[in-house]
């Protein structure tokens, strides 16, 4: 699993297909809420 804040580098149809064809899970943590990336 990876998880990410949701910028627009991280979701972009590329990166978002590339994450199914690798059977990753891609989360992204809520917008403003940058605490959210200390579970990584």
């Amino acid at each position: 699993m990876i998880i990410s804040d949701n910028g627009t580098e991280l979701t972009s149809m590329a990166i978002l297909r590339w994450s199914q064809l690798t059977r990753i899970e891609w989360n992204y943590i809520a917008p403003g809420k940058p605490q959210q990336a200390a579970y990584q």
